[in-house]
């Protein structure tokens, strides 16, 4: 009978932890949701998020002209000029629709993030 070999027992171990922990970080990675604004309009213009996560939105302005990003119900407002990017963190959110819109251009159709 072979004696019993700690060092592959401390290996495995270390392995398992090494997945385990590396799971665990994936779970807590943000969604980000990508929204671009071209063609004088936001596309997607309805998005998708799931209730009781923070999430990150990704504004890409491909547009000429700065944009006023804002959602009243959010309470969210970011200038984005153009050809700019911007990162917006949005906290867990309730069920719902939350719209945004353009705030510069009021011909520029709403967009609504679902949060289900």
């Amino acid at each position: 009978m072979k004696p019993f070999n700690y060092r592959r027992i401390k290996l495995l171990l270390l392995l398992l932890g090494i997945f385990i922990g590396r799971a665990a970080a994936a779970d807590n990675e943000p969604l980000t949701v990508e929204i671009r604004f071209h063609d004088h309009k936001f596309d997607p213009a309805a998005i998708t998020v799931p209730a009781g996560k923070p999430f990150e939105l990704k504004v890409i302005n491909d547009g000429p002209k700065a944009i006023e990003f804002e959602s009243f119900k959010l309470h969210l407002e970011h200038v984005i000029g153009p050809g700019r990017t911007a990162i917006i963190k949005v906290r867990a959110l309730k069920n719902g629709i939350y719209d945004f819109v353009d705030d510069f251009d009021d011909s520029v159709p709403e967009g609504k993030i679902e949060v289900q």
